[in-house]
């Protein structure tokens, strides 16, 4: 009777192929979640360059309405339509708020905010935007026909200034509804600056930031990207005073 050879692994050859196959889980582990950081990092700077192209687009075509007046306009002529407030509290750099008025037809006047607000229950801000238009059928008669507020308008947006200037490039200050008033007619070109922080942390190593955006300066300290963005809009409807 012949005797029947079986064939297998030696206890070495199978120790062997486990650490092989660890290894190889290990490399296709941690290249996954190097490609995905990777993914993922892109995704966040398209996303920061995306947001502040068509921010920054639909603020332009907002601000070059500033000041204009409808002759026809039946209730009380415009006259407050343009303020900044600096240094707004509540923020740690000291960010801008921006308001502005201007005609639709001559029964509709729309007013316009741009802040920086808090997400609920986080220090992390975004550019809030608010939206009012007063309709008015006689001029004893108007009311609030449609009103949005604070609605986010970018996210993630850590600083947002304003730098109203002269026909000269000088800065004009200051600008508001207040003792400002006699300035709005000097504003000839307005400029927009914003930075903007990556949803997500992309870097390995917490990275120094240093962002000077008009006369505003602040530091940061931690492994999210950021960009910022500038904008000069001539508001071609403004009124003299």
């Amino acid at each position: 009777m012949s005797k029947r050879k079986i064939s297998g692994f030696t206890l070495v050859e199978s120790l062997v192929a486990m650490v092989i196959g660890v290894i190889s889980v290990a490399a296709m582990y941690y290249s996954y979640q190097f490609f995905n950081k990777s993914y993922q990092g892109i995704l966040d700077k398209a996303s920061i360059s995306k947001s502040s192209r068509s921010g920054l687009s639909q603020i332009t075509r907002e601000l070059r309405n500033v000041g204009y007046k409808d002759i026809n306009f039946i209730h009380t002529p415009l006259e407050k339509y343009l303020s900044k407030d600096n240094n707004v509290s509540g923020f740690q750099i000291g960010s801008d708020s921006l308001m502005f008025y201007y005609d639709l037809s001559p029964k509709d006047r729309i007013r316009m905010n741009y802040k920086l607000k808090k997400y609920q229950n986080s220090q992390d801000t975004y550019l809030a935007r608010s939206y009012v238009v007063q309709t008015c059928v006689a001029s004893n008669n108007c009311s609030y026909t449609q009103s949005i507020i604070d609605e986010p308008f970018v996210h993630n947006v850590e600083d947002f200034q304003v730098v109203f200037k002269n026909d000269k490039g000088a800065e004009v200050t200051p600008v508001n509804f207040g003792a400002g008033k006699s300035n709005q007619a000097l504003v000839k070109s307005i400029e927009i600056y914003l930075t903007i922080r990556s949803k997500n942390e992309i870097f390995k190593k917490e990275k120094n930031w240093t962002i000077k955006n008009a006369d505003q300066t602040y530091a940061k300290f931690d492994k999210y990207h950021r960009e910022s963005f500038f904008v000069s809009v001539y508001p071609r409807n403004i009124i003299k005073n």
